[in-house]
């Protein structure tokens, strides 16, 4: 039997508050509904946890709001059908509350929205030339009209396609679409230079329309509508995850305010706060945002705190990327290493064997696979850390 599994609710709440590390990830299961498959998946996990910390509480299911435990309702149908839950605790920050009429952003929101800029610059940069590359004897647009078309996609993507329902108010017509996608691109342009180490804007447009006419040279024009795809995807990602820092700051600031008076959390700040929602986005679309943004997403989507060491990873390859030297630890190569091998086998089953093929994709652009494997099997078995050198351009 489980020591945890006959604790009283303060016995437990005292437990859950007091973890040691802090960072331990908690396996939570109501034992009286636990089915054999969920008891199978509690092994699974805490096998795939290997050394990092990772702890297992048997958690009536009543007990969860009283524990400020708030699970989105697909976990939930699960959670009573006999399958555990991995959760992370969540800390009170140290926020700064904004007063009524204060319009900055905090460094969450505002990291976020930088991200969006500078991503909405380089996607339309190659979605201009995805719609140059399909020109025919009978469609031939020029580079002006191209670049509209380009922009009009990723307008929708960031201000229609995820977007909370009171926006399609607000943004209705292409005409303010336009305008606003413009803006976009103009406070983007003025980041990327600094942001790749670059010596002007129009030099990372050109990289970029240069891969889409490489990609169409070797693949043929189908890849066009496969590179499309992914343009409006990582744009639509970028808005969403700046909508998602916005919620996520808020909610943060209601409960320190309550705390303050200690009061406990509201339901809807708690969901807020955990991303316990039945929308949210995939660990898979946020490994893209970590590469190309430089941002660590676990930050703002909490429910996803257990995948911040692979989002690590990620942020740091999108440096080596951009011409950035990097450090890599011992844990770091181990998790590269899965990756790199993972995506030698092309089985995409599940959504971590998503994030590892993105990881992996994004560090082969930088060293093939042979430097990367001496590398990280060095690091590896000597339990140091390394820097990892850019290549040269």
């Amino acid at each position: 039997m489980n020591s945890t599994d006959n604790l009283s609710y303060m016995e437990l709440k005292d437990r859950l508050e007091n973890l040691e590390p802090p960072t331990t990830s908690v396996l939570i299961h109501d034992r009286r509904f636990t089915t054999d498959a969920g008891r199978s998946e509690i092994e699974v996990i805490r096998t795939a946890f290997g050394d990092r910390p990772v702890a297992t509480f048997n958690v009536p299911v009543e007990w969860l709001r009283k524990l400020s435990i708030f699970v989105p309702s697909d976990q939930l149908a699960r959670y009573n059908n006999g399958f555990p839950i991995v959760i992370r605790g969540v800390e009170l920050e140290d926020v700064d509350i904004r007063q009524k009429h204060d319009r900055h952003d905090g460094d969450l929101v505002k990291s976020a929205k930088h991200a969006l800029e500078i991503e909405t610059f380089r996607i339309t940069g190659r979605q201009t030339e995805v719609e140059l590359a399909r020109n025919t004897r009978l469609r031939t647009l020029t580079e002006s009209e191209a670049e509209h078309r380009a922009k009009q996609a990723v307008g929708v993507a960031a201000y229609r396609e995820k977007v909370s329902p009171k926006l399609h108010i607000i943004v209705p017509t292409f005409d303010t679409i336009m305008s606003l996608i413009n803006g976009l691109i103009d406070r983007g342009r003025r980041l990327v230079k600094a942001f790749f180490g670059i010596p002007a804007p129009k030099d990372l447009i050109a990289d970029e329309q240069a891969i889409v006419k490489a990609m169409m040279h070797e693949r043929g024009a189908g890849i066009l509508e496969h590179v499309e795809e992914d343009n409006i995807s990582r744009v639509r990602g970028a808005a969403w995850n700046r909508e998602r820092a916005g919620l996520f700051t808020k909610a943060m600031e209601t409960w320190t305010k309550r705390a303050a008076i200690e009061k406990p959390i509201t339901i809807s700040s708690g969901e807020d706060l955990t991303n316990a929602l039945e929308e949210r986005m995939t660990a898979t679309a946020l490994m893209k945002i970590a590469v190309s943004g430089d941002l660590q997403p676990s930050d703002i989507h909490k429910n996803l705190l257990i995948e911040e060491d692979r989002f690590a990873i990620g942020r740091l390859i999108g440096q080596l990327s951009r011409g950035r030297q990097i450090e890599i630890d011992a844990l770091q190569a181990k998790i590269l290493r899965h990756a790199i091998i993972k995506r030698g086998f092309g089985c995409l089953e599940t959504q971590s064997d998503s994030m590892n093929f993105l990881l992996a994709d994004a560090a082969l652009t930088c060293r093939d696979m042979t430097a990367w494997m001496k590398a990280l099997d060095h690091i590896v078995s000597t339990g140091l850390a390394e820097t990892i050198q850019p290549q040269t351009r």
